[in-house]
């Protein structure tokens, strides 16, 4: 979401990320928690995290092994040119105190957290992705679109 020697998050972790906020509440009253975590410096992502008005709690890995641990970052790996990748891992804190992974998805997997995916998918022109390079290309982050209202 955000790699160590980035100016920004990711444009298209920013547009996961904008829908964490108002599901906080929902997922405590179910006894679940939500974090986010990022190879950047704590410094940067409490400074992203203002400009974008999130709430949620963001937490650097740093130079820990973490996201490592959990195959979220490659080092242009197979071709793969991503410092740090969308991801989601779900870890549940058994009975014994124990922590377990339990699942994990990446990139496109995570479209079913996407929100504006589904009020998309209910317009005329849809996701409007078909002539793109790359389905995702149009995101930007909120505060970088041009339009008026």
């Amino acid at each position: 979401m955000f790699g160590s020697d980035w100016e920004e998050g990711c444009a298209s972790c920013s547009f996961l990320a904008d829908g964490f906020d108002g599901i906080i509440s929902h997922l405590k009253a179910r006894d679940v928690s939500l974090a986010v975590v990022s190879a950047a410096h704590q410094d940067k992502l409490l400074a992203y995290k203002r400009k974008m008005d999130w709430q949620f709690p963001w937490y650097s890995c740093g130079d820990s092994t973490f996201n490592r641990d959990f195959d979220v970052i490659f080092d242009n790996d197979g071709g793969i040119d991503w410092k740090e990748i969308p991801c989601i891992s779900v870890f549940y804190k058994g009975q014994d105190g124990a922590i377990y992974y339990t699942y994990g998805t990446f990139a496109r997997g995570l479209e079913n957290l996407i929100s504006t995916y589904d009020f998309l998918d209910l317009v005329p022109k849809g996701r409007d992705e078909e002539k793109l390079h790359e389905p995702m290309e149009w995101v930007k982050r909120r505060h970088e679109y041009d339009y008026t209202t």
